[in-house]
């Protein structure tokens, strides 16, 4: 610290000048009081943009964004409730968060520093490693991530969605590589500033972000966004949903023209289902069909649901993606299905439901007598989740006459369905609610990467998420502790043939 004392007295100070520090209790050099931190804002927000020009040398503006990361990180792991007195004598701390968003700015008007400190000449990504200088961008990322938190905890407010902000973490997680722990900052930062707001309030920060940002910006997004919701453990899905939709309102015209350069698997479409299909693993919960509705509306706003006079026949080719297919691959008929039950039963309201229905059947018809592999997949996942929907939705307890008929009408909806792939009620009831079954491999890494409970749309689709496995027998796995508790209740008692003592080593 007292290299940097030195080094910011040079830059700043040569006209041997005290500097007014708001906070101090009188007037004197800052760099002669405790409020280092003070200083480095003061100094950094006094510049209009970082670049070759700027009073700083490169490693003096590296030392000060690092140095003021880890002083906001240092008090916002503290416990500060006690400290706050009304009217009391300002301090460094909230002089730092008051200034987060002329931070942001600045950091907004030099934000070529973060995309080229990811990317090569050209766009392409580089190991940050084999810089010439380190990266700005995780410096950025964790200091503004920590003087969110200081900004929270200590003025208990969140700065407005008109600031820069939410534009400079969008910037950095978009271009974030993952192979430094400080770029794991910016998404719960971003969640930090979105949760509560509906999409009304992101989206012109969304909107406004993108509009300013060229297409590389654009493409290395699509490509954060894809490659985050397919991951094996992902953290506040509902945040990348709002990104997601608030784009595709923006302009989903974006998704067809760069979405193409993605790679073969990982587009919208697909990452949006691989991430439902995550979701419906998960306990039912509140929280869960909160989610699931936000996936299912980042989904629609991708296929144009809310456009007028969109008609859901064209709405099934995005970009070089085929909504059919993806659908099929990925057991779309599985959470469908999921979604109604808990519509007419819970009285959830999911976004776009019935054109998502529409959609299903317009799908199931193009398919039907095709002798085809999607055929062939349609009709066994349809057949698998056919027969237990239409028994849980006979179960559900009308509330009142117009529930009673909303019932009735989803039941013959159903039945509908059923009769394109020849399905009738009591008639060959194989479902996925079947006894439990082992696998046939005893070492961990043979196991087909399914999950062993039957129900569960993972049962015959493999997924990118990540298993648990049995610490008993050792040969089946799970997508989470919900799947694993109903599996024993289904019988995986009865074949678990081993304990934790006498398991094989793994």
């Amino acid at each position: 610290m007292a290299d940097l004392y030195e080094e910011l007295k040079t830059s700043f100070n040569s006209d041997d000048e005290g500097h007014q520090c708001t906070c101090c209790e009188s007037i004197k050099t800052v760099y002669m009081s405790a409020h280092l931190p003070c200083a480095i804002m003061d100094m950094l927000c006094q510049l209009e943009t970082l670049d070759k020009d700027s009073v700083l040398c490169e490693s003096t503006l590296y030392l000060c964004i690092e140095s003021l990361g880890q002083m906001c990180a240092k008090w916002a792991g503290r416990d500060h409730s006690h400290r706050h007195i009304p009217n009391a004598e300002l301090t460094w701390e909230e002089h730092v968060a008051y200034k987060l968003d002329d931070f942001c700015r600045l950091m907004w008007n030099s934000r070529h520093l973060i995309a080229t400190d990811a990317h090569g000449d050209e766009g392409s990504l580089v190991d940050p490693t084999q810089l010439v200088k380190p990266p700005l961008r995780p410096f950025v990322t964790a200091t503004v991530a920590q003087m969110l938190a200081v900004r929270s905890l200590h003025i208990q407010k969140l700065p407005a969605s008109e600031s820069y902000v939410g534009h400079v973490l969008l910037h950095c997680w978009a271009y974030s590589t993952g192979k430094d722990r400080m770029d794991h900052f910016a998404l719960p930062a971003l969640h930090s500033i979105f949760i509560g707001h509906d999409l009304q309030t992101v989206l012109p920060l969304i909107q406004q972000a993108v509009s300013l940002c060229s297409d590389e910006f654009k493409y290395c997004l699509l490509q954060k966004i894809s490659t985050s919701l397919r991951a094996k453990a992902y953290t506040h899905p509902e945040t990348l949903f709002l990104i997601c939709q608030s784009l595709f309102a923006h302009d989903v015209q974006i998704v067809e023209r760069l979405g193409r350069k993605l790679p073969e698997g990982t587009g919208m479409i697909a990452s949006l289902l691989i991430c439902a299909r995550r979701l419906l693993s998960l306990p039912q919960t509140a929280k869960s069909d909160w989610r699931v509705g936000i996936c299912l509306a980042a989904l629609g706003s991708l296929l144009r649901f809310e456009e007028p006079n969109t008609d859901v026949y064209w709405t099934q080719q995005v970009g070089s993606e085929s909504f059919t297919l993806c659908s099929v691959m990925h057991n779309w008929i599985a959470l469908l299905a999921h979604t109604i039950v808990r519509h007419v039963d819970g009285g959830v309201e999911f976004p776009h439901l019935a054109r998502f229905v529409e959609l299903q059947f317009m799908i199931a018809n193009s398919l039907t007598g095709s002798d085809s592999e999607l055929d062939s997949t349609l009709r066994s996942d349809s057949a698998r989740v056919w027969h237990d929907t239409l028994k849980a939705l006979r179960a559900v307890e009308p509330r009142d006459p117009h529930h009673g008929e909303e019932k009735q009408d989803t039941i013959d909806m159903w039945l509908s369905y059923g009769e394109l792939f020849g399905l009738e009620e009591g008639v060959d009831t194989a479902t996925g609610c079947e006894l439990s079954v082992t696998s046939d491999h005893t070492r961990l890494w043979k196991i087909p990467r399914v999950c062993f409970y039957g129900p569960c749309p993972c049962a015959t689709h493999g997924a990118t998420h990540s298993f648990r496995v049995c610490k008993g027998c050792w040969r089946v796995l799970y997508c989470g502790k919900d799947c694993q508790k109903s599996d024993w209740a289904m019988g995986h008692r009865d074949v678990c043939d081993g304990s934790r003592t006498t398991s094989p080593r793994i």
